[in-house]
């Protein structure tokens, strides 16, 4: 299910191998003789694992471990999946306390604001 779009012919990730099958984030769709994706960019799966607002733990047998990310699962090392959680809450943490709040002194001195 969902909108069906492809990448614009003029678009440099229309000749990327990886835009067939990958997953693609776009700024704007437009319709013409197709409906088309413009201003894209191809994402691997550890940025989507990263900051996805939902993923959940399904199952863990062994050193395996799956994933559901919306409506997609992923299999992943049970290892890495300890870590990625520990990121994910630490990242989490940072954007909570930084993004939308108002500059503090430490902030001007750092960056000469």
């Amino acid at each position: 299910g969902g909108l069906k779009a492809k990448v614009h012919p003029g678009s440099v990730n229309a000749r990327n191998p990886q835009a067939e099958n990958g997953i693609i984030v776009f700024y704007d769709i437009q319709e013409t003789t197709d409906r088309w994706m413009y201003d894209t960019t191809i994402v691997e799966m550890v940025p989507v694992l990263l900051f996805a607002p939902d993923v959940a733990e399904i199952l863990r047998v062994g050193e395996r471990t799956l994933l559901s990310v919306g409506s997609w699962r992923v299999a992943l090392d049970s290892g890495v999946v300890e870590e990625l959680l520990a990121l994910r809450s630490v990242t989490r943490q940072l954007i909570d306390r930084s993004v939308g709040t108002e500059p503090t002194a430490a902030h001007a001195a750092a960056t000469d604001a």
